[in-house]
């Protein structure tokens, strides 16, 4: 029989892997929105070194709209840094790659998508065509209406 420490770590294994978008040796990306706040226009991503979430002893939360850090407290004791050049470089290099879940999209498209799937429950399917043409068309008691574009460059990372 497990212990309630085994389910526990098991369970959160489980809801850290949902939310990777990408998962490499140098760095890993997560979206992990926090629904009690408001995210329109400071929505982020988070990315560590290593594979391992739990395992990482570093995180970086960084904005999707402007080349800016979000900083606030960092969940088990896990230390706020900066990403290098190196990082900069690798970041920008994993957002360019194809999107290992979807045909035809990159893997910033796939991190936009799960993070409007994540923040607002909007399903897969309909993340793929929330252009900022389609957001702006909605009418504004729509959810979708705060959504990232799914057409939404790239900002300059190479800057921060």
């Amino acid at each position: 029989m497990k212990t309630i420490e085994q389910i526990n770590e098991e369970l959160t294994n489980v809801l850290n892997e949902m939310a990777t978008v990408y998962s490499g040796n140098k760095l890993s990306i997560i979206v992990n929105p926090d629904d009690s706040r408001n995210l329109k226009d400071i929505e982020y991503y988070k990315v560590f070194h290593g594979s391992s979430f739990k395992k990482a002893e570093d995180l970086t939360r960084i904005r999707f709209r402007t080349p800016e850090y979000e900083i606030h407290n960092n969940e088990a004791g896990k230390k706020n840094f900066k990403l290098n050049s190196k990082d900069k470089k690798e970041l920008n290099r994993i957002f360019s790659l194809p999107s290992d879940l979807y045909d035809g999209y990159t893997m910033w498209q796939d991190t936009i998508m799960q993070f409007n799937h994540e923040a607002y429950h909007i399903p897969i399917k309909d993340c793929k065509n929330l252009t900022q043409e389609v957001i702006d068309s909605l009418p504004d008691n729509d959810v979708r209406k705060n959504c990232l574009p799914i057409d939404l460059p790239i900002p300059d990372y190479k800057i921060l």
